[in-house]
This record gives structure tokens, C-alpha cells and sequence, in this order.
């Protein structure tokens, strides 16, 4: 059953950008599909959208992390850092990003 949004919902409940709730006694899982047309947006990561497909959310807290992994990481950092002192080269500075962004 297919129902309009009023000014008193609260949002929960996922919203085409039609504003109309979709049929969940009928939903099925709908992949981004690669070959099809989406349309892109840029920030700090990208974003598709890509009408009729199912997403979800995935984020961390940034105190979701136990302080041991925290301090293990860093330790690392520091490590690798003693062994490679700047100035770096571009391979150097690649292995850099790859191991601690």
C-alpha cells in the first residue's frame, strides 16, 4: 500500500524522493547496478544515487575503538616513521597513505 507523507511523520520510516512510502510488504533488496546510470556527488567520499536501489548506512563513533588498537596503531606509526625519514619518495610516501590513512 503506497501512502503520503504528512507534515507530522517523523522520518523513520524510509522515504522515496517522491515522498511516498514505499510497499515494504513487497521490498526486495535492490543493487547498485554498475552499468546503469547514477548520478554522482562529490565531498569527502563519494555518493551515488541511482533510483530504485536499496542503501544503507554504515558509520563508526569516534570513540568506537578500544584505546589498546589506538595505541597499537600508533605505535606502528611510529615505528615505520624511524625507518623512514622524510624526505620521502613518491613510493615511500604512497606506502605512507596506504598504511596509516
Amino acid at each position: 500500500m503506497m501512502g503520503e507523507l504528512s507534515g507530522s511523520d517523523t522520518g523513520i520510516l524510509p522515504v522515496g524522493r517522491s515522498g511516498i512510502l514505499p510497499d515494504t510488504s513487497e521490498a526486495i533488496f535492490q543493487p547498485f547496478k554498475p552499468a546503469e546510470a547514477a548520478l554522482s556527488k562529490l565531498r569527502n567520499l563519494p555518493h551515488w544515487y541511482q533510483e530504485g536501489c536499496t542503501y544503507f548506512l554504515t558509520f563508526r563513533l569516534r570513540d568506537s575503538l578500544p584505546q589498546s588498537v589506538l595505541d597499537q596503531w600508533k605505535e606502528e606509526r611510529e615505528i615505520w616513521m624511524q625507518h623512514h625519514p622524510e624526505p620521502w619518495s613518491g613510493s615511500t610516501q604512497a606506502e605512507y597513505h596506504a598504511r596509516f590513512h
